[in-house]
């Protein structure tokens, strides 16, 4: 259930590792997940898929501090962890990805909005250093076909 929960949460809210790890319970508050990030020092919310956010009050309650994630796992635990995971499934990368997963998703979706999902300050840089441009749909239009071909 931790890992589960660790995907859902780190796609859906774009957090960075840090704010991920130190998710308090009580920043689950009916459905939503409200996060002031510990970069920017920037309020953010965020609308959590029910199965998501479920999961996340399941941890919750089960935690012995208050935290939703760091009560079960260390930092390093968790780290050690997550590469034998991503091993397992043979895929590569680092918790990052699921931040860059969701700003792509959202950037495709929803043009121009992937740095207000990350939290960004700076509009650039979710499309400079988090977005999969190959993944993006063609935005960039096309002259008709050259007559007789």
């Amino acid at each position: 259930m931790f890992f589960h929960g660790w995907v859902l949460c780190g796609y859906e809210s774009g957090l960075r590792f840090s704010d991920l790890l130190n998710l308090q319970c009580h920043q689950l508050r009916g459905g939503r997940l409200h996060t002031v990030q510990s970069k920017t020092g920037d309020p953010v919310v965020h609308v959590l898929s029910p199965e998501c956010a479920r999961t996340l009050g399941e941890l919750g309650s089960q935690s012995t501090d208050g935290t939703i994630f760091r009560w079960a796992l260390a930092e390093r635990w968790l780290r050690i962890r997550w590469k034998r995971l991503c091993a397992s499934a043979k895929v590569t990368g680092t918790c990052k990805w699921l931040r860059r997963t969701g700003a792509t998703w959202v950037e495709a979706t929803n043009p121009g909005q992937a740095s207000r999902f990350l939290g960004h300050r700076s509009p650039e840089l979710a499309m400079k250093h988090y977005i999969d441009r190959s993944l993006l749909p063609n935005s960039c239009p096309s002259p008709p076909p050259i007559a007789g071909q």
